[in-house]
């Protein structure tokens, strides 16, 4: 199996490159997996959980995805090319859960661009 290309690690200012599948270097890895877990604890809704767990929301998301051909959406209106890794609903569904699964509300964007969202907008 050939190996994965080298990709500069996710962490802001962080010069190292990497082959990890999460892309983090060696020394970011732990703060990416703490920051994970932290995120995850913070979602504490059953019906939000169920719902992040379902065929339904994987189909949106794939659908999502292709829609938007797998680019960050917000690096695209800045000129760049980034990969998606993530898809974010643009009305949180707690605000609004009848557009859990409208590809209106939802938006490709990159783990850096999805960060910059302040967290009590950042649902995924």
């Amino acid at each position: 199996m050939p190996l994965r290309a080298l990709r500069p690690c996710k962490q802001a200012g962080c010069p190292m490159l990497t082959r990890d599948a999460n892309g983090y270097c060696d020394q970011h890895k732990p703060l990416a997996s703490s920051q994970h877990m932290e995120y995850k604890r913070g979602r504490t809704d059953k019906r939000e959980q169920a719902f992040y767990n379902s065929g339904a929301w994987r189909k949106a998301r794939g659908a999502a995805l292709r829609r938007d051909h797998g680019l960050c959406q917000h690096c695209l209106r800045a000129g760049k090319i980034t990969a998606a890794v993530m898809v974010h609903h643009l009305t949180e569904i707690k605000v609004n859960w009848l557009l859990r699964l409208d590809l209106g509300n939802l938006v490709s964007l990159c783990d850096r661009c999805h960060n910059k969202i302040p967290p009590t907008r950042r649902k995924l």
